[in-house]
């Protein structure tokens, strides 16, 4: 009863905030922006090599896991074979180059996505290359894709043992790779990843942002040719191996417009991709508060109306051009389970958060629990019995258009 009491207790304050939020937005945040020169990824840094630390303890790692993870069977979801115990991930990013493999599900969500990894390994841009903007409530990262290349992010992925839920695997191109090479790099990070047990899904990024070619493989006929040769490779590679074909999700641009969004999205559906997640960082500097540079892209709450609209449009066309559901997997500027119940009424299978879980990293194990928690009440409310039947109902109807 003294362990339910103060597991209540924890959660209430997590959840309330007051204090504890207010101490860490006012003292501790900038405090720890001053030490490390306004630069937030030696604070990523250092929290990736805590959650490392506390994995090592194996009766500790399961005992934050047990706590933080929120598992109710209205929740629970089976998808591309695959079983997912709550509706949310870490997005891409976070978990770059499988240093946090299996130490993310301490984190109590019910998937995560790994890279974006590419064939070569690559530094990125130099430091500082990502921006805090504050007042806005999100962030601006001009990365250029920098990971460990896609032998040492396959190899520790194998070397995790067993992991307790589903990992995405974001593939692209390396940053000096010709745009005529570009189909060739993306075969050659699925087929390594095809054949590794801990790898169960395939993303294709191709939107990032900040990568100069990636807008021009967006481009109807490059886009065809990339979702056809890698829809080929899986069938090829699963006669090969005997293995059932690697499910390939999509990542889609939240700047590209709507004709553009239509053609992606038919040749999605032509070639059998099996699920789609809306969106990327944007371009755009419409919705932000402060002024800030013109590269990179910006991720968080500016980024949260455009990309419900994404949902709903994809999801709606999804709907009309195919007989056959489509996951989607929403994400960008979900803070709260307020804004992922949205997504999911929008049509999204699946969330994803990394922004949000940063600006509230005081909430640390908390937040994914408190997202699951609050939208199974919101389901309650409204009468929904399991996390399908929100999109069975069809998705709400929307204010606007996206832009």
């Amino acid at each position: 009863m003294r362990e339910g009491m103060m597991e209540r207790t924890i959660e209430r304050v997590l959840t309330e905030g007051g204090v504890v939020e207010k101490s860490y937005e006012q003292a501790v945040r900038p405090l720890l922006l001053k030490i490390t020169g306004n630069d937030p990824e030696p604070l990523h840094d250092a929290f990736v090599f805590f959650l490392r630390l506390a994995s090592e303890w194996k009766g500790l790692a399961e005992a934050i896991e047990n706590v933080s993870t929120f598992r109710d069977r209205a929740l629970e979801q089976r998808i591309c074979g695959l079983d997912f115990r709550n509706i949310t991930g870490v997005a891409c990013g976070f978990n770059k180059n499988v240093r946090l493999t299996p130490a993310v599900t301490m984190l109590g969500v019910g998937f995560d996505e790994i890279g974006t990894v590419t064939p070569p390994p690559q530094k990125g841009s130099p430091r500082p290359r990502i921006e805090y903007l504050i007042e806005d409530r999100a962030f601006r990262n001009w990365m250029r894709l920098p990971n460990d290349g896609m032998e040492v992010v396959a190899g520790r992925l194998e070397k995790a043992g067993p992991i307790s839920v589903p990992v995405i695997v974001s593939i692209g191109m390396g940053i000096n790779t010709p745009l005529e090479c570009a189909v060739r790099e993306y075969l050659l990070g699925l087929r390594r990843f095809y054949i590794c047990d801990n790898a169960n899904i395939v993303s294709v990024n191709a939107s990032c942002p900040h990568m100069d070619d990636f807008s021009k493989l967006r481009e109807k006929e490059y886009f065809r040719e990339l979702i056809s040769a890698l829809k080929l490779e899986s069938k090829e590679l699963s006669k090969e191996t005997g293995l059932p074909e690697k499910p390939i999700f999509m990542k889609l641009s939240p700047d590209d417009d709507e004709v553009k969004l239509d053609e992606l999205l038919g040749i999605c559906l032509d070639y059998g991709v099996d699920g789609i997640i809306v969106v990327n960082t944007t371009l755009s500097r419409q919705r932000l508060k402060i002024r800030t540079g013109s590269e990179g892209g910006i991720s968080g709450e500016p980024l949260f109306p455009e990309a419900v609209a994404r949902v709903k449009h994809t999801s709606d066309y999804c709907r009309e051009h195919s007989s056959r559901e489509m996951p989607i997997i929403g994400a960008g500027g979900v803070f709260s389970a307020k804004d992922a119940y949205k997504m999911l009424k929008a049509g999204a299978w699946l969330i994803q958060s990394y922004t949000g879980f940063v600006y509230n990293i005081w909430r640390f194990f908390w937040f994914f629990r408190q997202i699951n928690k609050g939208v199974l009440k919101m389901m309650e409310r409204d009468g929904f019995r399991h996390i399908s039947e929100i999109r069975k109902l069809g998705s709400e109807s929307s204010e606007r258009k996206f832009e």
